[in-house]
């Protein structure tokens, strides 16, 4: 697949992700490679989305993120955020809008070559 239909691939997830209107999304594992991000209203008893990252080569978001949207990161914010340098061929910047423990509006970056999202009932 083309870069450009890389990217488009991966833009349509996140669009999707941002529509859910998850009210939370949290860091629910990472073991240097892949990044599993859980997603709900209230995430006391379980969640309702998981999106997996896949080949992850920059992280750079907090655990806990409210009101996410979700979106291919400008150039401007993959160099400022420092994500440059893991951007490799066949990876995409992905930038994640939301409020954070102590910030009302917050950017994360992640770097990854591609996401997955699943849809479902995850109990803890």
């Amino acid at each position: 697949m083309s870069e450009a239909g890389r990217a488009t691939e991966i833009a349509a997830v996140l669009e999707k992700m941002t529509a859910l209107g998850m009210w939370e999304w949290r860091l629910h594992s990472f073991d240097g490679l892949h990044l599993k991000l859980a997603g709900g209203q209230d995430m006391t008893y379980g969640h309702f989305a998981q999106a997996t990252f896949r080949d992850v080569a920059y992280l750079s978001c907090p655990v806990q993120m409210k009101h996410a949207r979700f979106r291919l990161a400008t150039e401007h914010e993959t160099r400022t955020s420092g994500a440059m340098d893991a951007l490799e061929p066949g990876t995409t910047a992905i930038a994640i809008e939301s409020a954070a423990a102590n910030s009302f509006e917050h950017l994360s970056v992640i770097v990854a070559a591609s996401v997955e999202l699943v849809e479902g009932v995850f109990r803890y």
